[in-house]
């Protein structure tokens, strides 16, 4: 095993947008947990460009909704195996993986994703963004800042339209490697967060930030699967909410409740010696 210079080893990793300088919260996730973890990741669409792709075996899914027939027939052109830390099918089952032969699951992200491959053996659920205290600790000073944080970001101007209807103050959650922990840090202080950002919303469980998944009038959510993987994990069932005052109500009855997922012990054990497993 072949280790740089600041003690991790070089593994291939696919997650979206992987080698570009602005990334969605969960993407930044990646590059933030796996070098705690001993691995340095390398992006997968950056080594199939500059053709150093021929070096590696295997590559990886951590944090995202590409555990799918499509994307692993797309990964397994180039590399022979995918391993899966996290990684959930956020596509519907009927785009689900249809063969287990070239993927080695070491932790999946909830039981949606593990019911759709038809795995029967015990296997730890959890998304690994639920791991990032376990990494990251921000001095907890809550602002008054109430944050109103949409999936993807949407148009600045329509962004921040929408926050100023919610009595809120709009932030984009689409944003620069050299950004990301300050942006971390001010979800966290935050007073309230209303997101259909799923990192966004799990950011918030994971540092107990009150928080509520919105969704405006006429608006969809974004891989229903995804969300539903995650909250088969957590002691609470989905629900959204339309306003403000709507998600503080089910912040106090139900949110603030809301315990991490039952492996996620095991998933942090299991992080700690991921470098050697995969």
């Amino acid at each position: 095993m072949d280790y740089t210079e600041n003690n991790t080893v070089e593994k291939l990793v696919w997650y979206w947008k992987g080698g570009q300088s602005t990334l969605n919260l969960g993407e930044h996730f990646v590059e933030l947990l796996l070098p705690k973890m001993g691995i340095q990741p390398i992006p997968f669409d950056i080594a199939v460009q500059n053709g150093s792709i021929s070096k590696y075996n295997s590559c990886g899914l951590v944090i995202g909704s590409e555990l799918h027939r499509q994307q692993i027939s797309r990964l397994t052109q180039h590399v022979k195996s995918v391993w899966v830390f996290g990684q959930g099918n956020g596509r519907g089952a009927q785009n689900v993986v249809k063969s287990l032969t070239n993927i080695h699951p070491v932790m999946l992200r909830g039981r949606v994703t593990k019911q759709q491959l038809g795995i029967e053996y015990d296997i730890p659920l959890c998304d690994p963004g639920f791991l990032m205290p376990h990494y990251y600790q921000f001095d907890k000073h809550v602002s008054s800042e109430i944050l109103f944080v949409p999936h993807c970001g949407p148009n600045r101007n329509v962004g921040e339209l929408n926050a100023e209807k919610l009595g809120a103050t709009y932030m984009n959650v689409m944003v620069r490697q050299a950004d990301i922990l300050s942006t971390l840090k001010r979800i966290v202080s935050a007073k309230f967060v209303l997101t259909n950002s799923l990192h966004c919303l799990i950011s918030c469980l994971a540092y107990k930030v009150p928080c509520a998944v919105l969704l405006l009038d006429n608006e969809t959510l974004n891989m229903p699967d995804k969300w539903l993987d995650v909250f088969s994990t957590l002691n609470t069932d989905f629900v959204t909410v339309k306003s403000l005052e709507e998600g503080q109500r089910w912040w106090q009855e139900h949110g603030r409740h809301i315990e991490p997922p039952q492996d996620i012990g095991r998933a942090y054990e299991i992080s700690k010696f991921l470098a050697h497993i995969v």
